[in-house]
């Protein structure tokens, strides 16, 4: 398979977040472009090209690296009731 098609048809199945079995054909095989994704993330190639695009964005724009922020909740959820166990198996 043509290395484009390969980068393609991964972040075409991270975009979506489709199955890989659901890849349309114009990408080639699903097992393949798997196969692939498995190696490239084992070998730490979608870190480096993270790395390369931080180091790219941060030349054109600048990165506010002292400053950053993080944002997020943990809440029960409000329709939650008492008897409703762990998962519905245990629902009384």
């Amino acid at each position: 398979m043509e290395p484009r098609i390969i980068l393609a048809a991964i972040l075409f199945v991270l975009r979506t977040g489709i199955q890989w079995k659901a890849l349309p054909k114009e990408f080639g095989s699903s097992s393949s472009a798997h196969r692939y994704f498995r190696a490239w993330s084992k070998a730490g190639a979608f870190e480096k090209m993270w790395t390369l695009g931080l180091r790219e964005y941060d030349g054109l724009k600048g990165i506010q690296w002292e400053w950053q922020s993080i944002d997020g909740s943990n809440v029960k959820a409000p329709l939650a009731k008492e008897g409703t166990g762990a998962n519905p198996t245990d629902r009384g």
